[in-house]
């Protein structure tokens, strides 16, 4: 019942239910772990794990661990991801589940030199933790070492790239501005490794070349995708466009979105295509977008931001901090 509520996204309901049962097990509680982890509860996570601690009838195992690891990397929360990881080390539940999590949390908490020692400590490395520290070198502008380390793993054959290797690698490119690497690693997928390029790798060399304003090859990828175009692609064309002030290539992009999803457009496509004509000082269409958006009833959103202060997460909008 509890993992039901969880599934339907009813969490109100599934704490209900989890508070009347009277002996809770490890697997009760891995379940509501994983249930605020779907529901992007994060900071419930926390409070759990607290609370699991405390109870001396609960042993627990590498599942909760990850779990909780997981939350942290999602609220950069550095301080209670290190309490984890002694906590680990204390009670023997260094798995490669656990040194992966570790690897991805650091990542996300801006400690890339703790990633790397996590890494390079653990005896055992799947596929999974070459993939995290290969994701969390790029996350943090670090592309040549994740492109030197997908090397390593190649000649060593032991490990295969699966497509998220290719999603870490090409995201590596892409923040590192390494155009022709990037290039070469997307026709090598299918090429050498049999894997065929999904819409997630055409959105990352949408967004490579895009950064690199390389708009018009950008377009050419995008017009030869054998998928229905999505809204993270063509938005990551539309923003590049705007970025550049490429009205050119942008007015094609708008083509596109319109011509695709017209029906269906969000409110960010809405607002690049109305910021493209303003950045390039085509006031009249801009205008016309914004009384589009008006008459949808679609409002711009405020930008939000997540620090840790003092050991505690902060939530930021643009005017003033929240919570």
């Amino acid at each position: 019942m509890i993992l039901a509520c969880i599934l339907t996204g009813h969490m109100g309901e599934a704490e209900r239910l989890f508070n009347q049962v009277p002996n809770k097990n490890i697997v009760t509680w891995n379940t509501m772990v994983s249930g605020y982890l779907r529901n992007e509860l994060y900071s419930k996570v926390l409070e759990l794990f607290i609370l699991m601690k405390a109870d001396e009838n609960v042993k627990l195992d590498h599942i909760t661990v990850s779990g909780v690891l997981a939350a942290c990397a999602h609220l950069a929360s550095l301080e209670a991801g290190r309490a984890i990881h002694i906590y680990a080390l204390e009670h023997h539940l260094m798995r490669l589940e656990v040194t992966t999590s570790l690897i991805d949390m650091y990542a996300k908490c801006g400690s890339i030199g703790h990633s790397l020692q996590v890494f390079y400590k653990s005896q055992a490395k799947d596929i999974f933790c070459w993939n995290a520290i290969m994701s969390g070198l790029a996350l943090n502008g670090h592309g040549r070492a994740a492109l030197k380390l997908f090397d390593t793993m190649r000649r060593a054959k032991s490990l295969s790239p699966d497509d998220i290797t290719f999603i870490a690698v090409l995201t590596a490119c892409s923040h590192s501005g390494l155009v022709e690497e990037g290039c070469a690693l997307f026709s090598s997928m299918k090429e050498d490794h049999g894997i065929p390029p999904k819409s997630e790798h055409y959105g990352c060399m949408v967004d490579l070349l895009g950064r690199a304003n390389l708009l018009s090859q950008a377009l050419d990828l995008v017009e030869s995708m054998p998928f229905k175009l999505g809204e993270t692609i063509l938005g990551a064309l539309l923003s590049a466009c705007v970025t550049h002030q490429n009205i050119e290539v942008g007015q094609k992009v708008v083509r596109l979105v319109i011509e695709k999803r017209e029906q269906d457009m969000n409110d960010g496509e809405y607002m690049m295509v109305s910021n493209l004509y303003a950045a390039c000082g085509e006031w009249g269409e801009a205008a016309k977008w914004r009384k589009k958006m008006n008459e949808e009833g679609i409002v711009k959103a405020a930008g939000c931001s997540v620090i840790e202060l003092n050991g505690k997460s902060h939530r930021f909008l643009a005017g003033g901090l929240t919570a």
